[in-house]
């Protein structure tokens, strides 16, 4: 709209004027065309003439129009929606999204930055409110002039502010305060709202990959101990049930895609192949017949009997057993299993059968026709079928194979058997036959068994023992039953370790997990969903009560309001002279006073104007109270913030928190935290909620520093700098933004109020940063304990000192277990490491706490012994075995007596072989620590190789779990090896050392048959080691021919005997010398299951950066702006402002300012040039209708006026 010409006549710019005794309210026909509703707002090129029409014109500004305020109600409500959203996404899809711990300054600094945006622009809504209230109460209606030209919500504190427009029923200032609050409680909240936290999760529709599959048929001679070690492991309860299967079931491995290889406690569920077998039995007859010895030296007694059951016919069967060599007669207990095949079988059944007998037989050698006899009434025998099925099962197992769950039915189809059950007896007949001496069977490398059943009949004896001890076998239905779940659960693990191969079939599954997700925290949302809640109501409420219309221009500025006021010359002229005033007297001189603005037209002009409503004319109160008339003679003043004692605090105060953040953080690495914490409570927003709201009272602190002194600084100017322009008297930085501040101070060189906006753009960032600057971290804490030994490791041991062999049976047992299986280390050995036993000793002030050592690690040094082998090859070592031969029979040959060696070993012929035994010297010597070994592609192509054995003591740094005692790791100190012993670690009766000692790992290693390859049980363990775990035949024997390759094998071979030694260290072990040993080791135990509480780095670094860049810029304003002598009062009311301009008849004479400037803003006033040209001052000038008629009075006008 076009502004009034500015060629228009004195007359006309008269008619526009109240009359000079205007201290009456304009007459009723001065007012009859003003308008009291909703306005629309003023630009730069407002038009007050009529001719735009007869809406109310008047000045809104930006951030409290209605379009403005929609804005910000949009704003929270999507604020709302998205935490709601948030909450929505972190409980259907547990978490939000997979993120990384170092990642958690995205998602502590994001919500708190945003809210930090949202409350700088919230900060003008509220500011530009409080500035309008006084306006808008005068727009009303008359009111006295204490509650409008005297009203004040800009620079009492955000309670005092609260409390005084509660009390007074300004609606629109109580509900922008509030909503600042709301928003420093949700800027608060905020830095709490996302955690990162270990989530479970599933996904369904996920693809498994089958990493193996049951094979179609398989060789029963190479099967190994590792099924009857892990059967007889699981139920001593040595190990747990192995990777794939269950107490009576194989499955195959199902494995997730790499896509989730992240994910911690990954599981799986799907369908998978499953083997399960059993027996079948049925109760036998027995008939005893004739029997007589198995030979003419009457070695064995031989017993034919006749088995029959309802499927299955036995006849003539020759039953070896007998109850010793005793001429009397004398009767025996019988247990004893064998497999055998039937004469006669029903129709749909297999021919083969595995007999158990339970019973007693009578024996009389004296009786040459029936020495022995089966008494089959107290006698129980079955006849057992095996069985099998391949099906279909929905299984559960986690990321190693192990199983979680199991479905009780398998599914319905799918099943097969590819093979013959009975390979499955065989199968593990060959495992208890390569045993050794865990079924009581002495290794020997050719020899003649009496009974090839006797070590299957042993394992189930063994088994039995362990898992029902007080049986009563006899008993046909629970022989039936331990015999079907030993066989379940042997099958089983033989499936697993011998009857698959490599696959890679496809299929969809369900996918568990857990892994680190984003989650929102409960107490922070209810907080923020809450306190949105209230902020969209309350700015709807603001939105229909903000002040709008209120003024014809903006009055923030000193120039603004004098154009405001400019056609208000009752309020300048009551005013006038009053500028050196201080509020008390100018609220003394307005007293009993009421005013109101008004919006008058005449024919062509709207006029804005405040006037006096009183219905007498006020007192005139002057000569009761004579304003200053000289600088001696005013108390200026100043703001609390702006005094330098203030400001010297708040800098102490922002370095203070510096100290606090360095010693703290020091504190925080030097002990791996600052404290010990608990995450579960609600105490964990302690340290998230604490610090946001110390950083935000700070910068409250520069803030209020910030606001008075940029709210004085156009005031400082004009009292210090005589060439001031128009745009400096219509300067305003308090209703602008930090960032506008900054870049109009920098355009405007104005250092103090650049200082002033920096520190105010800073201090958000104060608390963005400080919501990630503690976060609670897992760690351990330590504790001193104390190992008391209990025993030491013998080192003058001898093999007579161990008569009985089967105290190395334990130890053979782990040696398998550690060969064949994930099998943790038993107690007091580590790898090759063996030690001797301890007991921790744990501080009194931890013995309540039990669960202190479930999870936790226990650190110590502790001697240990390990094996050496120095090992190289013979140089006149025979090419030809057949050139060795003693004799003829091409059983075995003795290269090495010269060398300290007399092995027995086998001819390999044309294969591939491999022997490693201890050398015993000639005319059956002692066992020293001589070993031999030859190994080749065959007896005319092969090497032979010595070693010398030798035991140190080392001292060893382990890691125990402090439950369990388990070594989880050891280092050994190599500096610290000394000689422990040159003897073999050995019994004295236990030959054929150290095979002796570990099972066969490829079916039985007994050369009778050489049906698992020429390689004795210590080479397989070789091979094994070297990577051929499935059939020895596959061992490329020819790569190990060369230097390299014995180099190789002997590495190998020292980490057998290595691991033989160790884990028979136990036999050595003897009561403590305690003149020699010391009984306690000093150990320190690590307690996890602690979280302390971490300081940042990062976040710490910023906020030392943000704490000292704010503190300077505060301390660049103590000498930049002296505020002691610019104002005699606060100018943020606007009586106080009005006399500041009152009275100058310079600065709105009609000449300068036209009645029609009021409604025109900055530009406008630029480009119609209004104080173009002319310089103002604030201070001391002539004025007249003072005492003898001459006076001086304080104010603002143009020229330079005196300080």
């Amino acid at each position: 709209m076009a502004a009034p010409p500015q060629h228009a006549s004195g007359h006309e710019l008269e008619q526009l004027m109240p009359p000079s005794t205007t201290d009456q309210p304009p007459t009723n026909d001065e007012t009859k065309k003003a308008h009291n509703g909703n306005a629309s707002v003023a630009t730069d090129s407002s038009d007050a003439s009529l001719d735009a029409g007869t809406s109310r014109p008047g000045w809104t500004p930006f951030y409290l129009q209605t379009t403005t305020l929609i804005g910000f109600a949009v704003l929270y409500l999507v604020l709302l929606l998205a935490i709601i959203g948030l909450a929505i996404a972190d409980a259907k899809r547990d978490g939000i999204s997979t993120a990384r711990s170092s990642e958690h300054y995205l998602w502590t600094y994001g919500p708190t930055a945003v809210l930090a945006i949202v409350a700088a622009l919230w900060g003008q809504v509220e500011y530009r409110t409080k500035q309008a209230m006084p306006w808008k109460v005068l727009q009303r209606r008359s009111t006295p002039a204490s509650k409008t030209l005297l009203l004040d919500y800009i620079t009492p504190s955000l309670p005092e502010a609260l409390t005084s427009s509660l009390r007074s029923s300004h609606w629109p200032v109580a509900t922008a305060i509030t909503n600042s609050l709301l928003i420093k409680l949700l800027t608060v909240a905020s830095t709490g709202l996302l955690v990162l936290q270990k989530t479970p999760i599933v996904r369904h529709d996920c693809h498994l990959t089958a990493s193996d599959d049951f094979v179609s048929s398989f060789n029963t001679s190479t099967i190994g101990s590792a099924a009857v070690l892990a059967t007889l492991a699981i139920q001593n309860g040595t190990i747990p049930l192995p990777p794939g299967t269950s107490r009576d079931a194989a499955f195959q491995r199902l494995e997730a895609p790499d896509s989730l290889s992240k994910f911690a406690d990954l599981e799986v569920e799907g369908l998978a192949s499953s083997l399960s077998a059993g027996l079948v039995c049925e109760v036998a007859t027995i008939t005893s017949g004739a029997s007589g010895c198995s030979d003419w030296q009457c070695h064995s007694l031989n017993t034919t009997i006749d088995i029959v059951s309802p499927t299955c016919e036995i006849k003539g069967f020759n039953y070896t057993n007998g109850c010793g060599m005793q001429l009397a007669p004398i009767g025996c207990d019988i247990e004893d299993a064998w497999g055998v095949g039937c004469d006669s079988h029903a129709v749909g059944h297999n021919k083969n059968r595995l007999v158990f007998m339970i019973g007693q037989m009578a024996q009389n050698l004296s009786n040459q026709d029936l020495p022995t006899k089966i008494i089959t009434d107290n006698t129980t025998t079955i006849l057992c079928e095996p069985e099998y099925n391949i099906t279909s099962t929905n299984i559960r197992m986690d990321r190693n194979g192990n199983l979680r769950n199991v479905a009780s039915n398998p599914a319905p189809h799918g099943s097969s058997q590819p093979f013959s059950a009975w390979d499955l007896v065989d199968g593990l007949h060959t495992s208890t036959q390569a045993a050794g001496l865990i079924v009581d069977s002495l290794y020997a490398y050719s020899s003649w068994e009496s009974n090839p059943w006797g070590s299957f009949w042993k394992m189930f004896e063994s088994w039995t023992s362990a898992a029902y001890p007080s049986s009563n076998l006899k008993d046909a239905n629970i022989l039936q039953s331990r015999a079907n779940e030993l066989f379940s659960m042997a099958a089983a693990q033989m499936a697993k370790r011998s009857l698959m191969q490599k696959s890679a079939n496809n299929s969809l599954g369900t996918c568990y997990g857990t892994e680190d997700r984003l989650r929102v925290r409960g107490l922070s949302l209810y907080l923020m969903g809450a306190s949105l809640i209230l902020l969209v109501l309350s700015t709807i409420l603001l939105l229909y009560t903000a002040p709008r219309n209120y003024a014809s221009r903006d009055p923030a500025t000193i120039g603004g309001l004098a154009l405001v006021l400019s056609q208000s010359p009752s309020l300048l002229s009551r005013l006038s002279n009053h500028g050196s005033a201080n509020l008390e007297a100018i609220k003394n001189h307005l007293k009993e006073t009421e005013c109101q603005s008004f919006l008058a037209a005449d024919d062509r002009w709207w006029r804005f104007s405040i006037d006096w409503t009183s219905k007498e004319e006020a007192p005139d109160r002057d000569s009761a109270s004579t304003p200053p008339t000289s600088s001696s003679e005013i108390t200026f003043w100043r703001p609390l913030s702006l005094l330098p004692i203030f400001k010297i605090c708040v800098i102490v105060f922002l370095l203070v928190l510096i100290v606090i953040l360095e010693v703290v953080y020091s504190v925080s690495q030097k002990h791996d935290g600052i404290a010990e914490v608990d995450t579960e409570g609600y105490v964990r927003f302690s340290w998230v909620y604490i610090p946001a709201v110390v950083m935000l009272t700070a910068q409250t602190l520069v803030g209020m520093i910030a606001f008075s002194s940029v709210l004085i600084f156009p005031y400082f100017l004009l009292r210090t700098k005589s060439s001031n322009t128009r745009n400096d008297v219509l300067r305003d930085y308090v209703s602008q933004t930090a960032i506008e501040s900054v870049w109009k101070s920098v355009a405007n060189r104005h250092l103090p109020v650049l200082c002033m906006a920096l520190a105010m753009l800073l201090t958000p960032l104060l608390t963005i940063a400080v919501s990630g600057l503690y976060t609670p971290q897992a760690t351990s804490t330590e504790i001193d304990v104390t190992l008391s030994l209990e025993n030491q490791l013998n080192a003058s041991f001898s093999p007579n000192d161990f008569p009985d062999w089967s105290a190395f049976a334990p130890a053979s047992a782990n040696i398998g277990l550690l060969l064949t299986q994930n099998f943790t280390y038993p107690l007091w050995t580590y790898d090759e490491l063996g030690f001797p036993e301890a007991k921790l000793e744990i501080p009194d002030t931890f013995r309540a706490n039990s669960s202190i050592l479930s999870g936790s690690n226990i650190t110590a040094t502790l001697p240990g012994i390990r094996a050496n082998l120095n090992c190289s090859i013979a140089p006149d070592a025979p090419r030809n075995l057949s050139d060795v031969l003693l004799s003829t029979s091409n059983v075995t040959f003795t290269p090495y007596e010269d060398a300290g060696c007399d092995p027995a070993w086998p001819m390999p012929g044309p294969n591939p072989f491999g022997f490693f035994s201890a050398g015993y010297g000639r005319a059956g010597a002692a066992v020293g620590n001589r070993f031999c070994g030859a190994f080749g592609l065959s007896e005319s192509e092969w090497r032979a190789f010595t070693c010398d054995s030798l035991i140190n003591q080392l001292d060893v740094a382990i890691t125990l779990d402090a439950a369990t005692l388990a070594i989880l790791a050891a280092a050994p100190d190599e500096s610290s090896s000394r000689l422990f012993s040159t003897r073999t670690l050995n019994p004295d009766n236990l030959g054929n050392f150290p095979s002796s000692m570990i099972p066969s790992l490829f079916g039985s290693a007994n050369f009778e048959g050489a049906t698992a390859g020429y390689y004795d049980p210590a080479f397989q363990a070789v091979i094994y080691e070297a990577g051929t775990t499935a059939d020895p035949d596959a061992f490329p024997m020819a790569r190990y021919m060369d230097a390299a390759g014995f180099a190789a094998i002997a590495a190998h071979l020292q980490h057998v005997h290595r691991t033989v030694v160790a884990q028979s260290a136990r036999a050595i072990r003897v009561p403590l010398d305690p003149s020699s040993s010391p009984r306690a080791v000093n150990a320190t135990l690590a307690d996890p299951h602690v979280y302390r509480l971490r300081q940042s780095a990062v976040s710490t670094r910023i906020l030392d950066a943000l704490l000292g860049a704010v503190a300077l810029c505060v301390a660049l304003s103590l000498g930049l702006v002296d505020a002691r002598r610019v104002l005699p009062k606060n100018p943020a009311t606007i009586a106080a402002g009005a006399s500041l301009v009152a009275g100058g008849p310079e600065m709105l004479g009609r000449d300068v300012v036209p009645a029609e400037a009021q409604w025109w803003g900055d530009a406008e006033l630029e480009k119609r040039g209004v104080w173009g040209g002319l310089f103002f001052t604030l201070g001391w000038w002539d004025a007249k209708g003072g005492a003898g008629g001459q006076g001086r009075r304080f104010g603002l006008d143009v020229g330079k006026a005196e300080g």
